[in-house]
C-alpha cells in the first residue's frame, strides 16, 4: 500500500475466507484515530462507502457513494450479510460502509452484475465484523449517542483511515 507517497508493506495477521475479510498490520504506520462501530443497524437507513474503484481508470482520490439498506440480509438470506443500494466496484472490497454519523455499519464485500440487476451490492454485517475482530483480539469500539454529521466531515476522516492496497508478488 503507499501510505505518506510512499509504498508500506502489509502483513496479513489473519484471513476469514467465508467472510472475505482479513486482518493487515503495518510496522511503519499507526492510524491515531481509527473508525467505530455503530450501535444501530437499520434497513431503509442511509449509508456511504468509502474506497478505491478502479483506481486505474479513475482519479487516485478517495471516492464516496451513498445509498440505503435495503435488506438485513444478503444472498439467499446469508445473515453475515447487508444488502445495500449504494454502487460497489472493483476497489471498493474491504471499505467501510457507514451511515450518516461516520460510524462503521458494513464492510464492503460484493455485487450482483446483469442485465437484470441494478443497485444488489453487499457488505458484511457490523456484528459479523466486530465478532471477528473480538476473536482475534482487535481492538475496537461501538459508539452510540452520536450526533449526524455533514458528509464533507466524514469523507475527511475516511481520508485518514481509509487506503488503497496492491497485492504484488514477491521475487
Amino acid at each position: 500500500m503507499f501510505y505518506a507517497g510512499k509504498p508500506r508493506e502489509l502483513k496479513i495477521i489473519a484471513r476469514d475466507d467465508e467472510l472475505d475479510l482479513a486482518i493487515l498490520k503495518s510496522g511503519s504506520i499507526k492510524i491515531i484515530d481509527y473508525l467505530w462501530f455503530s450501535s444501530t443497524l437499520a434497513t431503509g437507513q442511509d449509508i456511504y462507502t468509502f474506497g478505491y474503484p478502479l483506481l486505474d481508470e479513475l482519479s487516485k482520490e478517495i471516492k464516496v457513494t451513498n445509498g440505503i439498506v435495503s435488506s438485513l440480509a444478503g444472498l439467499k438470506n446469508d445473515p453475515s450479510r447487508i444488502q445495500i443500494t449504494a454502487a460497489i466496484q472493483p476497489g471498493n472490497s474491504g471499505g467501510p460502509v457507514v451511515d450518516d454519523k461516520g460510524l462503521v455499519i458494513g464492510v464492503a464485500v460484493s455485487g450482483l452484475k446483469g442485465k437484470m440487476v441494478e443497485n444488489i451490492n453487499f457488505a458484511i454485517k457490523k456484528d459479523h465484523v466486530m465478532a471477528y475482530l473480538s476473536r482475534k483480539r482487535v481492538p475496537f469500539e461501538a459508539a452510540s449517542n452520536v450526533d449526524r454529521q455533514p458528509i464533507p466531515e466524514i469523507v475527511e476522516k475516511m481520508k485518514k483511515a481509509v487506503f488503497p492496497i496492491y497485492c504484488l508478488k514477491k521475487n
